[in-house]
C-alpha cells in the first residue's frame, strides 16, 4: 500500500536526499488543498522569501561578524564593533544554493554602500568590507523549514488527516482547521551593535529574487555588450546562460561566479568598462560571491 500524501510529505522531511524546495513545494499543496492558509503563507515565504514587510521566523536571523579585507592579512575584524542579527530573507532554493557553493566555514554579505564609506573612513584607507555569517546559519533554516513540515504533517496525521492521492474528504479538511501552526517560529528582529565606534545602527538584510537577480545579471550583460570585443568572452556567455535559468525560475550561481570571476580578472576593466565593473561588483557583494 502507498504512503499518503502526508505520511509522504512526514518520510521526505526526514529524508536527506530529498531537496528541501520539493518538500516545501508539496507541502504548498497540501495546505491549499486543506485551506490551511497561516501554513500556506510560511511555506509560501519561504519559496519565494520573506519581503520587508514580512514577520521573519526566529531561525532566519544569523550572527555575524564585520570584516575588512587586508591584501596582506586577509580578513581582519573591525576593532570595537560587532554584528548582531543578520535577517535572511532570501528563497528557500538561494539558500541551499549559497551553501552548496560556499568553500569555506563562512559566506560573505556586502554590506550597505553608506555604512562601508563610514568604516573606511574610520579605518583610515579604502578597503572591501562584508559581514561574514557562518555556514551554519543556512544549515539551520533547512533544517528548521523541515522541522516545520514534519510537525504539521504529524499533527494532521494525529488529527485523523490522511488523504487520498491528492484529494481529502470534508471530514479530513474539517479536523484540518482544527490543526494550527503551533510550533513557534518567530521571534524578535536584531540589529548592527557596535561598541566605541560612531556607526549608527543598521540591520542588513539578505534578501534578493530570482527575479531581482536575473534583472541585475540582464543589466550587467548590456553592459558588457556595449564594450563589444573587449568584454570578457567567457563571462558573457555565462551571464547569459545564468540570465535564461533565473527567468526560468533556477538560480545557476556557479555560472554567475565563473564570469565574475572572469571580469574581475580582466585587465583594466574598471578603466575601460566602468560601469561594467561596477555592476558587477555590485552583484557579486549583493550575492556574496566578490
Amino acid at each position: 500500500m502507498s504512503a499518503s500524501i502526508i505520511e509522504q510529505l512526514q518520510i521526505d522531511s526526514i529524508d536527506r536526499n530529498a531537496p528541501v524546495t520539493d518538500l516545501l513545494r508539496k507541502a504548498k499543496l497540501v495546505a491549499a488543498k486543506l485551506k490551511a492558509a497561516d501554513f500556506a503563507q510560511w511555506v509560501e515565504f519561504e519559496i519565494n522569501g520573506y519581503g520587508e514587510g514580512a514577520k521573519l521566523p526566529l531561525y532566519r536571523h544569523a550572527a555575524g561578524e564585520l570584516k575588512y579585507l587586508n591584501p596582506y592579512n586577509g580578513w581582519q575584524p573591525i576593532m570595537g564593533m560587532r554584528m548582531g542579527t543578520q535577517q535572511i530573507r532570501a528563497p528557500m532554493a538561494l539558500v541551499t544554493s549559497l551553501l552548496e557553493l560556499s568553500s569555506s566555514g563562512y559566506f560573505h554579505v556586502g554590506v550597505r554602500p553608506e555604512l562601508a564609506e563610514r568604516i573606511c573612513s574610520q579605518l583610515g584607507f579604502p578597503a572591501d568590507v562584508k559581514i561574514h555569517v557562518p555556514k551554519s546559519a543556512l544549515a539551520g533554516i533547512i533544517e528548521a523549514a523541515r522541522n516545520a513540515v514534519m510537525d504539521w504533517a504529524l499533527k494532521l496525521d494525529e488529527a485523523g488527516v490522511k488523504g487520498e492521492g491528492l484529494s481529502f474528504t470534508k471530514e479530513e479538511a474539517k479536523a484540518a482547521s482544527t490543526v494550527g501552526t503551533q510550533f513557534n517560529i518567530y521571534g524578535p528582529v536584531g540589529g548592527l551593535a557596535h561598541g566605541g565606534g560612531s556607526i549608527s545602527s543598521i540591520t542588513q538584510t539578505i534578501s534578493p529574487s530570482p527575479q531581482e537577480i536575473a534583472e541585475a545579471v540582464g543589466s550587467l550583460v548590456e553592459s558588457l555588450s556595449a564594450m563589444g570585443s573587449l568584454a570578457p568572452a567567457a563571462a558573457s556567455g555565462e551571464l547569459r546562460e545564468a540570465e535564461a535559468e533565473l527567468r526560468a525560475g533556477r538560480l545557476p550561481l556557479a555560472k554567475i561566479r565563473a564570469a565574475l570571476g572572469a571580469i574581475k580578472d580582466a585587465q583594466d576593466i574598471a578603466v575601460r568598462a566602468p560601469e561594467a565593473a561596477s555592476k558587477a561588483a555590485q552583484l557579486g557583494s549583493w550575492l556574496g560571491l566578490w
